[in-house]
């Protein structure tokens, strides 16, 4: 399984991407623990469309036949390391790429996310921001298209179109998601 994250992503042009090993994702209900190396951690709210059917330099048009189901979550980066790293002219991937760092609800059908109200983000209770999930099956497509160009793209595994901005997140904190005040990820910070 492969975790396709984009960066810079635009209506005009996928500009990058970098992947996550799979020891990274970790099913909700868990907490999260700030690994002892880091000063500081952000959380990053994010949509994730799971791919499934094999395929390789996909048009654009076909696209929607390749991924179902939809999920949210949040995906955990040492903000201030990573900038570190790249003033250093070095990969982030330490910072961004460590055990247990994505955090995703279970996938469901993609239209529950994408149509209706926003997903509103809380932490400890107050609301942070609220999430559009604007993406259209064009603007998939459109990254599907990107990435299977250089990329096989294989049953399982996960494109995360853009990350949200994130907010920094400290010991004890609790960072939510929710959808028409429903619960939909719940994560204590240790």
């Amino acid at each position: 399984m492969k975790i396709f994250v984009v960066e810079n992503n635009n209506s005009e042009e996928v500009r990058s991407w970098y992947f996550l090993p799979d020891s990274c994702l970790t099913n909700a209900g868990k907490p999260f623990f700030i690994p002892e190396i880091f000063k500081d951690m952000s959380a990053h709210p994010l949509l994730a469309f799971k791919i499934t059917r094999l395929g390789k330099t996909i048009s654009e048009r076909f696209a929607d036949r390749y991924f179902t189901g939809a999920a949210v979550g949040f995906h955990f980066v040492a903000t201030q390391y990573a900038k570190e790293l790249n003033a250093m002219q070095l990969s982030a991937d330490r910072a961004r790429g460590f055990d247990r760092s994505l955090f995703l609800t279970d996938f469901i059908e993609k239209e529950k996310f994408l149509s209706g109200s926003p997903i509103k983000v809380y932490r400890n209770g107050i609301d942070m921001l609220d999430l559009h999930p604007d993406f259209s099956n064009e603007a998939i497509g459109h990254v599907i298209e990107a990435v299977s160009k250089e990329n096989t793209l294989k049953m399982g595994d996960i494109i995360i179109p853009l990350l949200y901005p994130g907010f920094t997140v400290s010991i004890d904190d609790e960072i939510e998601l929710r959808k028409e005040d429903k619960t939909l990820l719940r994560i204590e910070i240790k």
